[in-house]
């Protein structure tokens, strides 16, 4: 709040939220969200408020308040549609796919309606296919998780090398069950 810049605010508060928002740290989180929501809107930075809302719809999914974090995700994409934000649009899919993991929907989470667009940046394709590997791997196709999660392990991106080695873990349960 002490810098002037409502920029510099934006960008600090997109990446500060997400990260408390992964470290299930939610209350933080959805304060400084809406801090980020009025900011946005009082100063006019609307390309900022699809990736709050995404920030938001990942505090609910932590919190298993699913539909919640599912409407918040399609506001998000409209809003992120309406600016052609592609990459607001794939930070939304990789989040809407794990609100769907985490409810074990794994048909849900690999319906073809969740998709990226390929100009997105690649840490972005990479958590994507990350997040598509595990649930393969749920919903018991092994052989192209783990082929995804190979392709997502090339990647740098923490989110993308979670989700690669999550896939290969729930491989090994699911199999070791399974024979």
């Amino acid at each position: 709040p002490l810098v002037g810049d409502p920029m510099i605010r934006t960008s600090f508060r997109n990446i500060f939220g997400y990260a408390l928002a992964a470290s299930s740290r939610f209350d933080e989180a959805l304060r400084l969200m809406t801090e980020q929501l009025e900011d946005a809107e009082r100063c006019r930075i609307d390309f900022a408020i699809p990736y709050a809302l995404v920030t938001q719809a990942l505090v609910y999914t932590g919190r298993r308040e699913y539909q919640h974090a599912l409407d918040l995700l399609t506001t998000a994409d409209e809003r992120a549609e309406h600016a052609n934000d592609n990459s607001a649009i794939s930070v939304s899919a990789a989040v809407r796919i794990r609100a769907y993991i985490a409810q074990a929907d794994f048909e849900a989470a690999l319906a073809p309606a969740i998709n990226i667009a390929l100009d997105s940046p690649r840490s972005l394709r990479a958590e994507v296919t990350a997040c598509r590997a595990v649930a393969l791997a749920g919903a018991g196709h092994f052989e192209r998780a783990a082929s995804l999660a190979r392709d997502a392990l090339e990647s740098v991106g923490v989110e993308a090398t979670i989700c690669g080695r999550a896939t290969k873990a729930v491989i090994a349960l699911r199999q070791g069950q399974h024979g």
